[in-house]
């Protein structure tokens, strides 16, 4: 899903930096890879492709209008200076602290129709920064703000094949509830649920 958002906002001229960013940089990398393969790939893509700078730190995938896809760490000083129009921020459960949310949301306020997307699996109490945007979405105070979340019910039975399924949108597949019950059988019910 990242790399088709951050590829689409730049072939199509949506803008002109899309930034991605983890809590480490080569769990950022992953997806930048992704959409670099995809990019070189494809011939009708690979004709717009500029230039790829591929160490580390510094990668970066240009095209044609210098549009790039830049990746970082998610840290307090990640971004700055930077005018992003795509902020995709990956694994948000692992922002404990709110400083590189701060930092980084900041880069597309002066962008016209910049877009954050944050994605996750579930966090713990200690994931603020979902938590928090996570609430607010719940709370619908903010038009602006989307939440696509695949959970079971708070109250469902721990074993529920049907809170399983609920919380698992690849079961059947990219993941078998063979699977899920051996991590079921393996796991702290805390942690499970």
């Amino acid at each position: 899903l990242l790399k088709i958002v951050a590829l689409w906002f730049l072939y199509l001229g949506h803008g002109k930096l899309v930034l991605g960013v983890a809590q480490a940089l080569n769990i950022a990398r992953e997806s930048w890879d992704g959409a670099v393969q995809l990019a070189e790939g494809n011939p009708d893509l690979r004709r717009e492709v500029e230039n790829v700078r591929r160490a580390n730190g510094e990668q970066c995938l240009t095209i044609h209008g210098n549009r790039r896809y830049m990746i970082s760490a998610a840290t307090r000083s990640a971004g700055r200076g930077l005018s992003v129009d795509l902020l995709i921020m990956d694994e948000l459960r692992e922002q404990r602290g709110t400083e590189a949310w701060a930092a980084l949301s900041n880069t597309t306020m002066a962008r016209p129709n910049a877009l954050i997307v944050g994605i996750s699996n579930q966090g713990d109490d200690e994931s603020v920064v979902l938590n928090g945007l996570r609430d607010a979405a719940l709370a619908g105070t903010d038009p602006a703000l989307f939440l696509a979340e695949w959970s079971a019910a708070d109250d469902a039975p721990i074993d529920s094949v049907q809170a399983m399924a609920a919380a698992n949108p690849g079961l059947g597949r990219t993941i078998t509830l063979a699977k899920l019950r051996t991590m079921f059988a393996t796991t702290a019910p805390t942690d499970w649920r």
